[in-house]
């Protein structure tokens, strides 16, 4: 079997990791160039031909790939969309891990999403892929209890180490002529990919547990969520809820009794923890202020 991974982060490495050390045949890596002098760093010795095409879907890169006569492709966080005549390339078709379970969690973000929503337990997918957004047969899906102290980066690596495991379950499907479950479209729900702007707290819109939420699911390694500190943003990379309820005016900034900043949500205040302004990490904030 002859393997080409298509990867621009920790996910795909830890897949093109286990295929290493599994002895499997992996005959391309195909990323971004950035990405590639990253990966040359980790590896020990060229194990594979490394591939940073421009575009995916060039007659030169359809040229280049179909030359490796794979039997798989493995989409794994890559970010140029796969045209039909690339995806009919392999033997056995592509398949593209998704960090959501489908098709609830269709598009971009589903980690973060899911922290965001409150979701008990996370789910992930690897599916076949198709033309469509995430619409493809369900080969693998697995779910992981989220704990308290989880956070987007714990829940980056825990998914990321379920991953080889689900590829491989995925491969062995394919191989024996399964591919896959058809996803229920009723069900379907896209969201969209997050960016900065979408990680500015509104305390007069969110209760505090929605505030913690909202923070754990935006942490490093992303900016983390943020708010006006007077004039200057303010970046909360961890808070929590007191057992002590303290109640006024959603935005404003408490100490009690020494313990403080405390920022009063919609219905009750939370404890920041971990916060920057400015680059300087916890920083004193005035009494009294609001954030914004």
């Amino acid at each position: 079997m002859k393997y080409i991974i298509f990867l621009n982060g920790d996910r795909g490495f830890e897949v093109l990791k286990n295929f290493y050390n599994n002895k499997k045949n992996v005959v391309c890596v195909v990323s971004k160039k950035s990405f590639v002098a990253k990966l040359k760093e980790k590896i020990s010795k060229k194990r594979s031909h490394f591939y940073s095409p421009e575009s995916i879907n060039s007659n030169e890169s359809i040229k280049k790939l179909k030359s490796f006569d794979a039997d798989v492709f493995i989409i794994a966080g890559f970010s140029q969309i796969l045209k039909k005549r690339v995806i009919d390339i392999p033997r056995y078709g592509c398949i593209n891990l998704h960090a959501g379970p489908l098709p609830k969690y269709r598009g971009g973000s589903p980690l973060n999403w899911q922290i965001i929503n409150g979701e008990k337990q996370i789910g992930l997918s690897v599916i076949l892929l198709d033309e469509g957004i995430d619409t493809g047969p369900i080969l693998s899906d697995k779910q992981f209890k989220i704990c308290e102290t989880d956070n987007i980066e714990t829940v980056h690596i825990k998914a990321n180490k379920l991953f080889p495991v689900m590829v491989n379950e995925a491969i062995r499907k394919l191989t024996k002529g399964n591919n896959g479950i058809k996803q229920n479209e009723k069900l379907a729900q896209y969201w969209h990919q997050r960016n900065d702007d979408d990680g500015k707290i509104n305390f007069s819109l969110k209760k505090a547990n929605e505030v913690e939420l909202f923070v754990r699911a935006l942490g490093k390694p992303y900016p983390g969520a943020w708010c006006l500190c007077e004039e200057s943003i303010l970046r909360i990379f961890s808070c929590e809820r007191t057992l002590t309820k303290f109640k006024g005016s959603p935005g404003k900034v408490i100490y009690i009794q020494g313990m403080g900043p405390i920022v009063i949500c919609l219905d009750e205040g939370i404890l920041l923890k971990h916060f920057e302004i400015k680059g300087k990490m916890n920083p004193k904030i005035k009494n009294g202020i609001y954030l914004k």
